[in-house]
């Protein structure tokens, strides 16, 4: 299976947090296991080092470079200048950095490991939680 992840999922899961669903949980183990394919848009990346500076995440920016190095079933997305086009289509979502999670989502034709209420409600927007 194909997904790509949001940014407080990805987090969560490489913090050990237990606010994960179980579903979302298992994705990420069948990625490590190379079973499924869990993408991280580029972009995350940036708001993970945007989090840091700000002081909202246990988890340090290369903390979470060097693991995604060792894993990989999480491979990191490159935005692209379609996901920029399709965020055009993506109105209800605000936020530009869910708005660009969301177009890679699209991109790939995978569901969106989230738990955001927005991004679970934009109708073009799959989501697997």
């Amino acid at each position: 299976m194909k997904l790509v992840t949001d940014t407080h999922a990805l987090v969560w899961y490489l913090s050990g947090e237990k606010r994960l669903s179980r579903r979302a949980r298992q994705a990420f183990h069948h990625a490590d296991a190379g079973r499924w394919t869990v993408h991280v848009p580029a972009i995350v990346l940036y708001e993970i080092s945007m989090l840091e500076r700000l002081g909202r995440l246990r988890l340090s920016y290369r903390e979470l470079r060097d693991q995604l190095a060792l894993r990989p079933g999480l491979p990191i997305e490159p935005t692209t200048a379609e996901d920029v086009d399709e965020t055009r289509s993506l109105g209800t979502i605000a936020d530009p950095f869910d708005r660009l999670v969301a177009a890679t989502a699209l991109r790939l034709s995978a569901p969106l490991i989230t738990c955001d209420e927005t991004l679970s409600a934009a109708p073009a927007v799959r989501t697997y939680w």
